[in-house]
């Protein structure tokens, strides 16, 4: 499970939204991206310690196996997933 902590306003954000539908794609049903709006589910936010937008928090088996701030381009967003998925 990826979770995309991002908000409307956050201009980062819309731009790796393509890219993340691409990844959903590529991916199909190893992996699913949640996007949750930081402004609408601040409990998350705090739960995740979430402190800057877009973050990104890939989950496996429900622990946290890779974690990071910043947008990013799609080749990017690969090797973020990958780690989880078991590829170099």
């Amino acid at each position: 499970v990826l979770l995309d902590f991002s908000a409307s306003w956050c201009g980062p954000c819309k731009q790796m939204k393509p890219h993340l539908k691409e990844l959903q794609t590529a991916y199909g049903d190893r992996l699913k991206i949640v996007e949750i709006d930081v402004d609408e589910r601040g409990h998350l936010s705090n739960h995740f310690h979430v402190s800057g937008i877009p973050h990104l928090i890939l989950l496996k088996d429900g622990m946290i196996v890779n974690n990071d701030v910043g947008g990013r381009g799609y080749s990017a967003l690969v090797r973020f997933v990958a780690v989880a998925c078991g590829e170099p």
